[in-house]
């Protein structure tokens, strides 16, 4: 939080850091081992809507959605809510990458598998998507 209790992109981008470099939280399959195979997702562009004022100490929940997994692009949809609204929005395009070569590659086939079932995530609309900086409502 700034001095004005506003969230600043330091706080918000821990929170969602962690959603976004571990997309698959609950398969482990793009965590620590995955990276120790030579593969990661980078994120690429990340947009963030601040919606609301945050105070310091407030509980938020974090909620994330599967807008696109095609080939080497995951694109995810992270809403920030208090009680229920939301404080804030991120919305982040991250690259699957090899480690090695440094260049842009598909995902593991494990990954892709694990993606499938949030793939009618896509079809659920997400208010605030595909927006850019100075854009009028």
């Amino acid at each position: 939080m700034d001095r004005l209790q506003w969230p600043y992109e330091r706080g918000v981008l821990p929170r969602r850091g962690g959603r976004s470099d571990r997309p698959l939280p609950r398969h482990d399959r793009s965590g620590p081992a995955y990276v120790a195979t030579g593969r990661s997702f980078f994120t690429v562009e990340t947009h963030i809507r601040y919606l609301s004022e945050v105070e310091s100490g407030t509980r938020l929940i974090v909620t994330t959605q599967l807008i696109g997994a095609e080939g080497k692009r995951l694109h995810l949809f992270h809403r920030i809510l208090r009680d229920q609204e939301p404080a804030a929005t991120v919305e982040t395009l991250l690259i699957h990458t090899d480690l090695t070569s440094r260049r842009a590659c598909r995902p593991d086939p494990a990954i892709a598998k694990a993606l499938t079932p949030f793939a009618a995530h896509s079809a659920l609309h997400a208010e605030g998507t595909g927006r850019f900086v100075g854009q009028r409502s």
